[in-house]
């Protein structure tokens, strides 16, 4: 069974250890995650001399090592400093108190009980030094250090994203190790404030217990729990609660009809995702998406640009985990097939190797695919964080139907290709609103969408630069008649509304031609809601002033949205 986690993040003291050594429990089961090819991230408060004298071995058992609360960093070019020391003088004014310290390479450690007389060192110099408590162990640590910051240096030297991490910890010190991960646990004796922040509370305390939680479905296998902190919002109920779902561990379905708003909720899921931090690759066989590659960290490749071979996309989604939106809107049908397909076969081995992208979205997924016909090599529909988005639900394959955890449906033109718990027997749901059902609740439930923070046009390129047939050309008029002029594209559109006389802008502008052309034929309801209101503020007795306004409004209008 695919493995959703790459990588353990583990707190030693109170957590692997109640007495300081691990016992043959611990070890045997983490030895088996080593053979499961799982790295391993010890992360301690500890400084190094006094864990090697209790866990001789830790340099072996461990891929990766962080000590000193973050601040102390061991791995393949051997230990380095995070963080600059604690300052000397802080270590002499706690002395001269009888305060009892132990010296690391950048911090201080003594006993709880000395935490006030720290704080009032570190005020009365001046300093910048972090008090921190690990029950009844105290540490002073440079400003900025925590365990969660010295994990992300120790996963980015293992190459693997937060996202594919488990953290498990115990006391105070450890709430930035499991906000750091993807999944944050406590083992079940760990301090109150820690048991209330985790997803997971182990049941029992014990290394029996942990060994169990190791070794079991939730790190071992795609069945992960639900995160309680990483949730994707799209939308308010009508009670006024957040329409939601997990941002990892599910498979979603977007649908609709033509003009429903599938390319928009897409996008909008794709858009939260991105923000958590996850790495996506979206497969766009029409150009819906590409408006994404505006948003910090996202890559928009393809289009009219060369398009990179399919087996260069895994090095350009492991550059810094980040995210690709794949155009194949310049392919003609049967290229972007089998691109495609290719594509999810190189992405398949990627996920194997790293956990990497974590959300994989074939837009168009009925056609683009073809997976009715034939399957594709290396694609496991039932790999949890696939969103397929389509307005015939019935061409896909049963097997992928019955992966689905979640779906959204803008109003499905064929219900019986939706799995049975996501079934409305209700109108469909209005414009600008949805249904979201789970597999794990009971019934759909109607969302108001919310709005996105990137544009969306349909199928750019086919509007931009392609030659419409002449039954949806725009023809300029005049209102002494035909001017000779017509557009078949936006480009033309948007020069020959520039250079028209200004009776024609007028012509047009009174009778709403502008919007019903951008509505209608362009299908984009988003431009044509602006250039609309623009042509209902013209008078009929317009002056050359308000004729040029409006003329100018409506071609910003289309250059902010079609180029960007």
């Amino acid at each position: 069974m695919p493995q959703h986690f790459r990588a353990l993040a583990l707190d030693y003291d109170g957590t692997l250890t109640s007495t300081g050594r691990l016992d043959e429990t611990v070890l045997a089961a983490l030895r088996t995650l080593r053979q499961e090819r799982m790295k391993l991230v010890l992360v301690t408060g500890r400084i190094p001399w006094e864990l090697l004298e209790l866990c001789p071995h830790a340099e072996e058992l461990f891929d990766r090592i962080v000590w000193e609360n973050g601040a102390v960093a061991w791995g393949a070019r051997g230990a380095r400093p995070l963080a600059p020391p604690v300052p000397g003088e802080l270590e002499e004014a706690l002395a001269r108190r009888g305060v009892a310290l132990r010296r690391g390479q950048a911090i201080l450690a003594g006993h709880a009980r000395d935490a006030g007389a720290a704080l009032e060192e570190i005020g009365r110099l001046g300093l910048e030094v972090q008090v921190v408590r690990n029950r009844q162990e105290l540490m002073l640590v440079p400003s900025g250090v925590s365990k969660g910051t010295g994990l992300f240096d120790a996963l980015g030297d293992l190459g693997i994203s937060r996202h594919s991490t488990v953290a498990i910890g115990d006391a105070e010190n450890d709430h930035s190790l499991l906000g750091a991960c993807e999944l944050g646990v406590a083992v079940a004796d760990a301090v109150p404030s820690l048991r209330a922040a985790a997803d997971v509370v182990l049941p029992e305390a014990g290394s029996a217990a942990l060994a169990r939680f190791l070794l079991g479905p939730a790190v071992l296998s795609d069945e992960t729990p639900e995160p309680r902190r990483f949730q994707a919002v799209l939308g308010t109920y009508e009670d006024g609660s957040l329409a939601r779902l997990p941002a990892s561990g599910v498979n979603v379905l977007v649908t609709g009809g033509s003009m429903s708003g599938k390319s928009h909720l897409t996008g909008l899921l794709a858009e939260r995702l991105l923000a958590l931090g996850y790495s996506l690759c979206v497969l766009d066989p029409e150009g819906d998406h590409v408006a994404l590659g505006r948003l910090r960290g996202v890559l928009a490749v393809g289009g009219n640009e060369p398009l990179p071979g399919p087996d260069q996309l895994p090095r350009l989604i492991e550059h810094r985990f980040g995210s690709l939106v794949v155009d194949l809107s310049f392919l003609d049908p049967s290229e972007k097939t089998a691109y495609a397909r290719a594509a999810l076969v190189e992405l398949s081995a990627l996920w194997n190797d790293t956990g990497l992208p974590h959300w994989l979205f074939l837009d168009e997924a009925q056609v683009a695919l073809n997976l009715s016909q034939l399957p594709v090599e290396g694609f496991d529909p039932g790999r949890p964080g696939t969103c397929l988005s389509t307005w015939r639900p019935e061409d896909l394959p049963a097997d992928v139907v019955g992966s689905l955890d979640v779906v959204l449906d803008l109003g499905a033109e064929e219900t019986a290709g939706l799995p049975e718990w996501a079934r409305s027997a209700g109108a469909r749901p209005p414009p600008g609103q949805a249904l979201l059902s789970r597999r794990t609740s009971p019934g759909p439930r109607r969302f108001t969408v919310s709005r996105r923070a990137s544009p969306h046009a349909r199928h750019l390129h086919k509007y931009i630069g392609g030659s419409l047939p002449p039954e949806q050309r725009f023809f300029f008029r005049s209102g002494a008649g035909a001017t000779g002029r017509a557009a078949g594209n936006v480009e033309e559109f948007h020069r020959e509304l520039r250079r028209a006389e200004a009776d024609v802008v007028r012509h047009h502008a009174l009778h709403g031609d502008l919007s019903r052309w951008v509505a209608d034929v362009l299908r984009d309801e988003v431009l044509a809601a602006t250039v609309r209101t623009a042509e209902r503020a013209l008078r009929h007795r317009a002056s050359a002033y308000e004729i040029e306004s409006l003329r100018t409004e409506v071609l910003a209008a289309i250059l902010d949205r079609y180029q960007g």
